[in-house]
């Protein structure tokens, strides 16, 4: 879920490989992306913000709340905006028209 990105914020969380494989290839969809907008002169930004990706990963894996508080520089409020973000994502990818249904059932799971 992409923010504006402050540079005060800290993480002491990374994101494992399979993750960071992951996060490789919609990078990649990103630059394609830009590459088809530039080309039909849209100019609508496709940030992708990795920052609290290790952090969103260690919730997911069941890390406790002080722990993961713990481990940014994120106030409370912050961490719990993030993850209700990611949430919210998460709820709107099964209904994209034309997604693989892999991707729709990984969606619905998280």
């Amino acid at each position: 879920v992409a923010d504006i990105p402050r540079h005060d914020v800290w993480c002491s969380y990374t994101p494992s490989d399979e993750v960071q494989d992951a996060l490789e290839s919609v990078e990649v969809v990103r630059d394609n992306l830009m590459l088809m907008q530039e080309a039909k002169q849209v100019d609508f930004p496709v940030t992708i913000s990795t920052d609290l990706v290790g952090l969103v990963e260690q919730w997911a894996s069941g890390v406790e709340w002080g722990e993961l508080c713990a481990n940014t520089s994120l106030d409370e409020g912050d961490v719990f905006r993030v993850l209700r973000r990611t949430l919210d994502v998460l709820a709107q990818v099964p209904h994209i028209p034309h997604i693989m249904e892999s991707l729709r059932i990984k969606a619905g799971k998280a």
